[in-house]
């Protein structure tokens, strides 16, 4: 099974929320805390070897809330070009520390645990990557081995890492359950489900 300090954590959170309206998705409350709190505890939730979060230009909210759970934060200068240049820098940044393994997730999933995570870490096998499957569709979180950083580090583009994987024959899909894999897109997905409405 593979060992969590050779892991790094990589939390994407460049995106520019343009579905939610004038405000901002990751710093709006959900059940009593910031979306992207959730996200930033899974830092804690195992003894990762580095977590990284990726953010926009001119965003001390987050880099103050990710640095309160001991995550290093890079700025995506190009954040409008798409999560395809996140994925690279947070990765770039794992390889360039020795990492074996990236575990790439959302900042506004805020139902991802470390239950989530052990189970792609025990599942991969020998394969290069594994992912969350719901049963219909592919979904971050995922996991990546040393083997596929190349690729990785050379994305561009709003895909992320779709086209990559679609590539990979090694690919294990971990189920998971749909409610699980839910993120937060717009203000009616607040309110849908935060049940301390």
């Amino acid at each position: 099974m593979i060992d969590w300090r050779d892991c790094g954590l990589v939390i994407l959170a460049s995106g520019r929320s343009q579905r939610f309206g004038d405000n901002d998705k990751l710093t709006a409350s959900f059940r009593g805390k910031p979306v992207a709190e959730y996200a930033a505890q899974l830092s804690d939730a195992a003894p990762f070897a580095k977590s990284i979060g990726v953010i926009a230009p001119e965003r001390p909210d987050l880099k103050r809330l990710f640095s309160s759970y001991n995550i290093t934060t890079l700025v995506n200068s190009d954040a409008d070009a798409g999560q395809g240049r996140s994925l690279a820098l947070g990765v770039s940044a794992l390889a360039e520390l020795g990492c074996k393994i990236a575990i790439i997730t959302l900042a506004d999933m805020p139902f991802i645990r470390r239950g989530h995570l052990d189970r792609l870490r025990i599942e991969i096998r020998e394969n290069e990557a594994a992912i969350a499957f719901d049963g219909q569709r592919r979904s971050p979180p995922v996991l990546f081995r040393n083997s596929m950083f190349e690729k990785l580090t050379g994305l561009t583009g709003d895909a992320g890492a779709r086209e990559i994987l679609r590539q990979t024959r090694r690919v294990k899909n971990v189920m998971m359950p749909a409610q699980d894999l839910i993120d937060i897109d717009t203000r009616d997905d607040l309110t849908r489900y935060d049940i301390t409405n």
